[in-house]
């Protein structure tokens, strides 16, 4: 598990990269940037593709099997941003950051209790329980605690990330 740090990454070991992390990026690119509609768009059929991931996690748990079936939904949310020639610089980066860190995503697809955030590590050294996420409603479940990334959203919702 780990961040988007450079300094983390290596074809030595299997990763999974903190989703929580790229939605907090996400979040905040379209909180300064409104009116993108090309980035926009990214950001609606990714958060369409985790909400039906963050569902099964929610009623499986982090289970292979169960996770297996989105690897199409995936596959398609790839083809999808390929086909697309985006203008705008941030839609641009969008669509490298995803084509680079593609087989780092969704790891935990692959491996049973994999966790796809490193919510636990930042509980450990989070000065504050609080933050603002801007479009980003908390999920608890007694199997996962999950992020699910709401773009239709009209308003900034402060979440309580403590552990339950």
């Amino acid at each position: 598990m780990s961040d988007f740090y450079g300094a983390y990454s290596s074809d030595l070991w299997i990763q999974q990269k903190c989703l929580v992390h790229l939605i907090r990026d996400i979040n905040d690119d379209l909180r300064n940037n409104p009116f993108d509609q090309e980035y926009k768009r990214i950001t609606e059929n990714f958060s369409m593709l985790l909400r039906n991931i963050v569902a099964t996690v929610d009623k499986y748990g982090l289970k292979k099997r169960n996770l297996s079936k989105h690897k199409k939904e995936v596959s398609q949310f790839y083809r999808e941003m390929s086909r697309c020639n985006y203008q705008s610089e941030l839609a641009q980066k969008y669509q490298k950051r995803f084509e680079k860190n593609r087989d780092h995503l969704f790891t935990f697809f692959n491996y049973d209790g994999m966790p796809w955030n490193n919510n636990n590590a930042e509980h450990a050294i989070k000065h504050s329980d609080c933050v603002t996420i801007a479009f980003c409603v908390i999920a608890r479940s007694p199997k996962a605690t999950v992020a699910i990334f709401l773009p239709t959203m009209s308003e900034i919702k402060i979440a309580s990330l403590r552990s339950q």
